[in-house]
């Protein structure tokens, strides 16, 4: 429910590329350790050599984010749920055709065209692992960020985007600014 929530609040949300979730009553000073929850690939899926690339990357930058805040991974006890998960679909646009020369019935007039793209959306969720209570999320549309000149790597770049809203390090309960990536 709360993903749906999200996604609403994303799409809608122009302003801010980010769309962000801190739940002010946690206790961030209890967490040291986390667990990275693995994206399945759907049964069936052929395309595995793409997607597995991208997850490898994914994991790669997520875990150099907690380590730069001195989060150890931990798989048999951990104090944090870090999921995170790429939601895309294909989306359909048209657009009502005039015909140049002004007649309607031109063999050259199209009264409609459409295109279809491809819109993703990366969410990264940190979950309590004690309480399964919600402490961190947020969202980022890939379309703007796709269309940001000078960036390399675009999954870095969007990691780096959505960790530089969780601003705290391992056994500490106030934000440290120091860990924003410019």
């Amino acid at each position: 429910m709360i993903r749906w929530l999200f996604l609403f609040l994303l799409f809608g949300a122009c302003a801010s590329p980010v769309v962000l979730y801190t739940n002010d009553k946690a206790h961030f000073e209890k967490y040291h350790t986390y667990v990275l929850l693995e994206v399945r690939t759907p049964a069936g899926n052929t395309e595995k050599t793409d997607s597995t690339d991208i997850r490898i990357k994914l994991e790669k930058n997520i875990r150099a984010e907690m380590n730069r805040r001195n989060y150890r991974e931990n798989l048999l006890a951990p104090d944090l749920v870090l999921r995170y998960e790429i939601i895309s679909g294909t989306v359909s646009a048209s657009q009502r055709n005039f015909s140049p020369s002004g007649y309607l019935m031109s063999p050259y007039y199209y009264p409609y065209s459409s295109r279809m793209f491809t819109e993703s959306i990366f969410l990264l969720e940190l979950t309590d692992a004690t309480t399964k209570k919600l402490i961190w999320q947020a969202s980022l549309d890939m379309k703007n960020l796709s269309k940001k000149s000078g960036k390399t790597d675009m999954l870095q770049s969007a990691t780096q985007t959505l960790f530089n809203t969780y601003l705290y390090n391992a056994g500490e309960q106030m934000p440290d600014e120091s860990l924003k990536i410019k």
